[in-house]
């Protein structure tokens, strides 16, 4: 029977010594020592380190890894399995990395949003999933845009926002314009136009090489001009329906401190005022976009009622119970 010597095993499997003596209690060597005071393992115990090396690559621990080796009904195929819904598991956290790392080097990023843990693991896959459904979406909206009828319009619509841009950022004429952009997309799309506003800032973030064409055509920064325009457009209506909801509950509710119920009634009305203005309709969808939007006003990028900022964490504790009942 051929055996193999703590050397060899480590350089056959890239394990350390401190993982094989942590794997000891399920794959121990078949003799503590040979005449040198080596240990020795069989060709079964380097076949079992082995796998045990690639589940420790994808995350596992020596419990983890014990409790599959140590069992009396062992079988390599239950550990094939493993490894595979363990590197399914490992492949789509990394798909969820490199989606919202994407989205932030568009969004241009800076050094210290990452110090206040807005992007917490616990949150990953949601800004990812919520990314790649928006980008699925965006897409299927600019292919339909495929008649010359529809292209026209679209082009209508930017030559008005390329002439405002460049005589004056009137931002009654900008909000003219997003009111033709809404239009279209009811008219001639046939969706909800303000999920269209919402849907068409989202492309331009996450579809690569749209902004790029954008910006092609119609002059530098105009990508830019556009979604922040839009952004700002959707804020405003949002923050003033806020003002005067916040008015009339405060005439009703007189209190310093407001209690639990109070947060609800304000995160219900919220939730109703979002769906109304960006065309949301998912929970995990407004917990995110809500998420993102606190860090651009903490680093006052846009602005908006200062009540509203201040409800904020409350608001996102709502959203984040339902989107788990959900």
């Amino acid at each position: 029977m051929r055996t193999f010597k703590v050397k060899e095993v480590r350089e056959i499997t890239g394990l350390t010594r401190k993982q094989l003596y942590d794997y000891q209690t399920s794959i121990p060597p078949v003799s503590t020592e040979n005449d040198a005071g080596y240990k020795l393992y069989d060709q079964e115990g380097v076949n079992r380190l082995a796998l045990a090396a690639m589940l420790s690559e994808l995350g596992a621990g020596p419990a983890k890894i014990n409790s599959i080796f140590g069992t009396d009904d062992y079988d390599v195929n239950n550990v094939l399995d493993t490894l595979i819904d363990e590197a399914k598991r490992k492949r789509d956290y990394f798909d969820d990395i490199i989606t919202v790392a994407e989205y932030l080097r568009t969004l241009g990023a800076k050094n210290d949003m990452f110090n206040i843990n807005i992007f917490q693991i616990q949150d990953l896959h949601s800004y990812a999933t919520y990314l790649r459904k928006y980008s699925a979406l965006s897409e299927s909206i600019i292919k339909r845009v495929d008649s010359k009828k529809l292209l026209e319009g679209f082009r209508s619509i930017f030559s008005g926002f390329k002439a405002v841009r460049s005589i004056s950022l009137n931002q009654e004429l900008i909000n003219l314009q997003i009111d033709k952009l809404l239009m279209f997309f009811e008219n001639e799309l046939k969706i909800n136009g303000f999920f269209g506003l919402t849907a068409f800032t989202q492309s331009i973030l996450i579809i690569k090489d749209l902004s790029e064409r954008i910006d092609k055509k119609w002059g530098e920064g105009f990508s830019g001009f556009l979604s922040e325009s839009i952004l700002n457009y959707q804020l405003v209506h949002f923050s003033n329906d806020f003002l005067k909801f916040s008015k009339e509950f405060e005439a009703i509710h007189k209190t310093t401190e407001l209690r639990d119920t109070e947060y609800n009634e304000v995160s219900a009305f919220l939730v109703e005022n979002i769906k109304k203005w960006f065309g949301y309709n998912d929970y995990n969808d407004i917990f995110v976009s809500i998420k993102s939007l606190s860090l651009l006003i903490q680093y006052e990028e846009i602005a908006i009622d200062p009540d509203l900022k201040t409800f904020f964490p409350h608001f996102l504790q709502y959203l984040d119970e339902h989107r788990k009942k959900s």
